[in-house]
């Protein structure tokens, strides 16, 4: 009977040691922020999740990739570099080390709090998980780029958003492109106003005009950037928000228009739409840093869309330092995930000749993306019949 209880004895403290070992695996397994925020709950992560950014950075891993140095240009309204998303870590150049919530600028630009702050972090918030281990109650997230390589930097620059700042964010997108970038993501445009349309602050057709003209230059002299924008939020075609919906005479191939859908990759009610939109990505209750070291759960709009893209954008830029802007928009357009919405959102990813099922949007795929490039021969979407996985 004694032997039997030492037995028992020795049988839970087995077991005990084997639960240690378990969950101590179970936690050394986390590799992304991201993972540590949907052990919490799934519904924070679900933009991130969407587009199989964890399966990319996964893929990326078990093909033990050199990633190349990559900067990416930040035009927008600062950042808080004083983040814990954002310091020590993770290398960022800026002209205004605070967002401009926080400073007069706020006050004379009427600048949305914070913004630069949430756009940064989606593409490139520090991923502390790949060095320690995290409590399992923090709300540290990490970015599209930091999954996959800590070997690239942020460069901020400020912008204005009325039409008499527009010389502020030209000179804001020469300032990033000067210092390295070559992938930028610009979080500022200008709407013509368009009939039945109540649109604060939108440009006369002069006006409108105009300013295409001096984007369109901007373009053309740094034409080996890719720019990353935002399709705009007041729910029209994209061919009046600028610089999204600029036309493209000379087949530049150097601006990603980003529309925004939501958890069931329908449009997002406020996303502008047509036929110049190359893709969408989900834009409604994104994760995101938030000013005063906090995290924002419900960031939306297409500024929140086009740092999901823009970070994958960086990530094959750092794969492949030669790409060219057409070729990396290429890819990202061809390997999304075809969708059907009530507007046009995208149509590089099936075959519009040939579309019995009626797509008629590209939602950003990361996975297939970062694959899209390595062996074996990636499969074309475009074809309405199979949508293969990843």
């Amino acid at each position: 009977m004694k032997y039997s209880g030492l037995k028992f004895i020795l049988f839970l403290f087995i077991l005990s040691v084997f639960a240690f070992f378990q969950a101590s695996t179970s936690n050394a397994q986390i590799l992304y922020d991201i993972s540590n925020l949907r052990n919490q709950k799934v519904d924070l992560v679900w933009s991130y999740d969407k587009v199989k950014i964890e399966e990319a950075w996964d893929f990326l891993k078990s093909k033990f990739i050199n990633f190349n140095f990559v900067s990416i240009g930040v035009v927008d309204t600062g950042v808080e570099t004083s983040h814990q998303e954002f310091t020590p870590n993770v290398n960022i150049d800026f002209d205004i080390s605070i967002d401009s919530s926080f400073s007069l600028l706020n006050f004379l630009f009427n600048l949305p709090n914070g913004h630069g702050t949430q756009v940064a972090g989606i593409m490139g918030a520090d991923n502390k998980s790949a060095t320690t281990v995290l409590a399992s109650n923090s709300p540290e997230m990490n970015g599209i780029i930091s999954g996959a390589t800590t070997n690239y930097k942020i460069i901020a620059r400020f912008k204005g958003t009325k039409i008499t700042t527009a010389a502020i964010d030209i000179f804001a997108v020469q300032e990033a492109f000067n210092n390295g970038a070559r992938i930028i993501n610009t979080s500022f445009g200008w709407t013509k106003c368009v009939p039945l349309k109540n649109i604060k602050g939108c440009l006369t057709n002069g006006e409108f005009n105009r300013l295409s003209d001096s984007l369109q230059d901007l373009r053309t002299v740094f034409s080996d950037a890719l720019f990353i924008a935002g399709a705009g939020n007041d729910s029209v075609d994209i061919i009046n928000f600028i610089p999204a919906g600029l036309p493209d005479p000379d087949a530049l191939n150097n601006i990603i228009s980003v529309s925004a859908t939501n958890r069931i990759d329908e449009r997002a009610v406020f996303s502008n739409f047509g036929s110049r939109t190359d893709i969408a990505a989900p834009g409604v209750d994104v994760y995101a840093p938030a000013i005063n070291n906090q995290y924002d759960t419900n960031f939306s709009g297409t500024s929140a869309s086009a740092p999901l893209v823009t970070g994958v954008a960086a990530i094959l830029k750092s794969m492949f330092p030669n790409l060219t802007p057409a070729e990396i928009k290429d890819v990202l357009t061809k390997s999304a995930d075809p969708i059907k919405t009530d507007k046009p959102l995208g149509s590089g990813c099936f075959d519009p000749n040939n579309n019995p099922q009626g797509y008629n949007g590209c939602r950003l795929n990361a996975h297939r993306a970062v694959a899209w490039l390595l062996p074996p021969t990636p499969v074309i979407l475009n074809t309405p019949i199979a949508v293969p996985a990843p």
